[in-house]
């Protein structure tokens, strides 16, 4: 028979319960965490999303909320708003009022105008080809050269696909329709 565990040092944080499953957790199992921040040692996470919270592509930043929690114990809060809008996202990085961001590289041609590069463009790479791209043929590189100005360093968090090119008054059907 294991001895019993040991309780915790005064001061320490109080253990949370294991993560629940993705498909279990609540809607926002960051709520717990932040109740325990005030005895935490990680400083807190903040993401702002370019999208709605009911929207397809806050997936990856449900996911990624849920890894941080299951890791760190419940014990590293991540703040998230939803729905900003994408022309101050990147700025908000910048400036350091938020940790984070996720939105589509292609939101910020102004602020850095090869950004479109690291998303997809028409007729571009499909999603396998991008990320081995990224990953293993010095896109990751050139596209944190990029963004090094501005100081931020980017990451992929999923791939929506190649857009489709053009915008047209009429059905396209051949080539010929050009």
């Amino acid at each position: 028979i294991p001895p019993p565990p040991r309780p915790p040092p005064a001061g320490a944080p109080r253990p949370l319960p294991p993560a629940l499953p993705l498909a279990q957790a609540p809607p926002f199992p960051h709520a717990r965490a932040e109740r325990q921040y005030a005895t935490s040692v990680y400083p807190p996470l903040s993401l702002s999303s370019v999208w709605p919270e009911t929207f397809v592509n806050n997936d990856v930043v449900r996911s990624f909320q849920h890894a941080l929690a299951e890791v760190s114990g419940g014990a590293w809060p991540l703040h998230v708003k939803y729905g900003v809008k994408k022309e101050i996202a990147f700025d908000e990085v910048r400036a350091g009022a938020i940790s984070m961001t996720v939105g589509h590289s292609t939101y910020w041609p102004d602020t850095a105008p090869a950004s479109a590069f690291f998303a997809s463009i028409p007729f571009g790479l499909g999603p396998e080809e991008f990320a081995a791209w990224v990953s293993h043929g010095g896109g990751k590189e050139l596209w944190r050269e990029h963004y090094r100005p501005h100081n931020l360093v980017p990451f992929m968090a999923g791939d929506t696909g190649m857009q489709m090119g053009g915008g047209f008054n009429k059905r396209m059907r051949s080539t010929k329709d050009f």
